[in-house]
This record gives C-alpha cells, sequence and structure tokens, in this order.
C-alpha cells in the first residue's frame, strides 16, 4: 500500500478506457481527443499482481502521453490535449479508479462526474 491506499490493479481494457472517458468528459476533453486516448489504451490493462501492476500503470501513463500535443495551446490540434490536460487526467483517472475499486462501478453518477481530482498529483496518491 503507498500512503495507506491500495495500489491500483486488476483493470480490464474495457475499465479502464471507460475511466479515461469518464475522466475526458468531466475534464472537457473534446471529442477528438478522447477517442484519440481510447486508441491510445487499445488492449491495456492493469493486471492484478503488484508488481505487474505497477508496470501496467506506467505504461498506460506512457501510452495516454502519446495523446499529448507539445505544440503551444492555441494550435493543438484537436485529437490532442496538452501537457496540463494529460497532468490533470490522469489525476482524474485515479481518482476513478479509487472508486472503481472501492464500489466496481464504472458507471459514473452525476454526482461524481462533477468530483474533479485534487489540484496536485501528490494529493491523489
Amino acid at each position: 500500500e503507498v500512503g495507506g491506499a491500495r495500489p491500483i490493479a486488476g483493470l480490464s481494457n474495457e475499465a479502464l478506457k471507460k475511466v479515461a472517458q469518464n475522466s475526458s468528459k468531466v475534464l472537457g476533453i473534446s471529442d477528438d481527443a478522447s477517442k484519440t486516448i481510447q486508441e491510445c489504451l487499445d488492449g491495456q490493462r492493469i493486471r492484478k499482481n503488484k508488481e505487474e501492476a505497477l508496470d501496467d500503470w506506467t505504461l498506460t501513463i506512457s501510452k495516454i502521453a502519446r495523446a499529448v500535443s507539445f505544440a503551444p495551446s492555441f494550435c493543438v490540434p484537436k485529437s490532442k490535449i496538452t501537457s496540463a490536460q494529460y497532468q490533470m487526467l490522469i489525476c482524474q483517472m485515479i481518482l476513478y479508479i479509487r472508486v472503481y475499486m472501492d464500489t466496481g462501478k464504472l458507471e459514473v453518477g452525476e454526482e461524481n462526474l462533477k468530483r474533479t481530482a485534487p489540484l496536485s498529483f501528490n494529493e491523489s496518491v
């Protein structure tokens, strides 16, 4: 356990993609960029074994980075996200994964859809 929280583990590709989709929606990421993120996650899952799960989560974060454009924010293509959106997306995904691990529910209710990630990455881990 890290800081008293269970490690992120045991997510299927379907669950991971749904979490990314819900996180993108709450952050106002465009549909085109959300689709790019979904494509980056094709086939990705997070296994149950603690060590393998850490490797899988690291790879997941790396795969999502492919959707980031490092161009100035005023000329980012609609199918890409900014580095700031990327950071917020990862934090938001952690929040939703924790909810999923606690409840087993992937569907985000209206009350949780408005819930956003903490201000810093450290607060979410």
